[in-house]
């Protein structure tokens, strides 16, 4: 996975309590990937396959907001902060 740099960006909500999957974390794990590089894309707008309308309205109107992004051929990690801003988890995305 390519992760771009978001070096002047600021983040646009607060991500609350962080939780990571057994799973997702031994994929970043094999595949070098540091769990903050993903959050921090996510908390600064690039949501990688979700659609980004679909999250600006999110930040408006105070629902969930969610990033999908690709690591492997077949695998996809999810990165979801709840309407509340309270909890922010990373998981494999189940298809």
């Amino acid at each position: 996975m390519n992760i771009p740099c978001r070096c002047g960006a600021k983040p646009l909500f607060e991500l609350g309590q962080i939780a990571m999957h057994l799973e997702a974390e031994e994929l970043l794990k094999e595949e070098g990937i540091q769990p903050i590089q993903l959050l921090w894309i996510h908390v600064t707008g690039q949501w990688g396959l979700w659609d980004a309308a679909t999250n600006e309205e999110a930040l408006r109107t105070g629902e969930a907001v969610i990033s999908i992004f690709p690591i492997r051929e077949g695998k996809e990690l999810i990165v979801a902060t709840n309407r509340e801003r309270t909890t922010t988890m990373i998981d494999l995305r189940r298809r």
